[in-house]
């Protein structure tokens, strides 16, 4: 968070982003956020939720007098293009925070379950429950 990085401005030692506009290619259940140094006091929290926000819950994992503080947004969906459980289409989104302390690193990392790691993983389970009933039927 630096006055020269694209969309973030500074006042007094305190720095905000606005991201430019994402498109998701896949569905983004919630969004982890993480700051490289300890935004100060409560007061100063950069920790919230703004009104009407695709992810309404707020879970803080690490405060933010702390080294590294960190949070997670959840409890909704950034849909993506062709996406079955949103047939409307692409959702456009900003990523956003407020009074970071200016020279901090911020990581936003989004958690999806994608379908490719789905389908192996169901795959693997039905493959034990296939060798399972076979040994079943060679003990019998």
């Amino acid at each position: 968070m630096s006055p020269d990085t694209v969309g973030v401005s500074c006042t007094d030692g305190f720095c905000n982003y606005i991201s430019q506009t994402f498109d998701s290619n896949v569905n983004i259940t919630n969004l982890d956020y993480l700051f490289s140094q300890s935004q100060g006091t409560p007061e100063n929290n950069p920790f919230s939720v703004v009104e009407g926000s695709i992810f309404p819950i707020l879970t803080i994992i690490s405060d933010v007098n702390t080294a590294n503080p960190e949070a997670i947004l959840s409890g909704g969906i950034i849909c993506a293009i062709k996406s079955e459980e949103c047939p409307g289409g692409t959702i456009d989104f900003y990523l956003e925070t407020d009074g970071a302390v200016e020279g901090t690193t911020v990581t936003y990392t989004s958690n999806v379950a994608e379908p490719g790691t789905l389908i192996l993983m169901l795959s693997g389970f039905g493959a034990f429950g296939l060798r399972r009933l076979r040994q079943k039927k060679t003990s019998a």
